[in-house]
């Protein structure tokens, strides 16, 4: 797949930093995920932060997210203004418990946060059915889980907001 190739490429050689590059690479990562389009910020802080002025979610508003997430995760809703709220994480998978989230929402809550920790993406299918029920905003953090999978097909395809970074310590 010559999108893939092209994707490695830059990722380690490290030119999405270079601005005048960065339009291939969003060109690039569209193609690889199979979406129209890709848009390129800062940092996965950044696009969590954009996220929810995006969504109209800022104070006042809450955003249920994984207990078990790296801290950028919440920094995104909070700079917006919004209390992040934890849930519990499964222990075989490390994701967030699903069963326990019904729990966690309020007449607040405006967005669920999945984040694909270790390239294992969290229960995508209940975490749906639960936004669905409750007219809630799903946000994938994909930081960890470039080109992952779940069930068939692949992650950034399956909600309508996906949140990924380039950082090589996380792909």
């Amino acid at each position: 797949m010559k999108s893939l190739k092209l994707l490695k490429k830059y990722m380690l050689k490290q030119l999405f930093l270079e601005a005048h590059l960065c339009k291939n690479l969003k060109i690039i990562l569209s193609q690889f995920i199979g979406t129209k389009y890709a848009i390129g910020v800062s940092s996965g802080t950044t696009a969590l932060h954009l996220s929810m002025l995006a969504l109209g979610i800022g104070p006042g508003d809450e955003v249920i997210m994984p207990a078990n997430t790296f801290i950028a995760t919440p920094w995104g809703p909070s700079h917006a203004g919004a209390t992040p709220v934890f849930v519990d994480c499964d222990p075989k998978t490390w994701q967030i418990d699903a069963a326990k989230i019904e729990d966690a929402i309020t007449e607040k809550t405006k967005a669920i946060i999945g984040v694909h920790l270790y390239g294992q993406p969290f229960d995508i299918d209940t975490v749906k059915k639960i936004c669905n029920k409750h007219k809630l905003f799903l946000i994938e953090d994909a930081a960890q889980a470039h080109g992952a999978k779940y069930k068939t097909q692949q992650l950034e395809v399956l909600v309508k907001w996906h949140v990924t970074v380039f950082i090589l310590v996380k792909t």
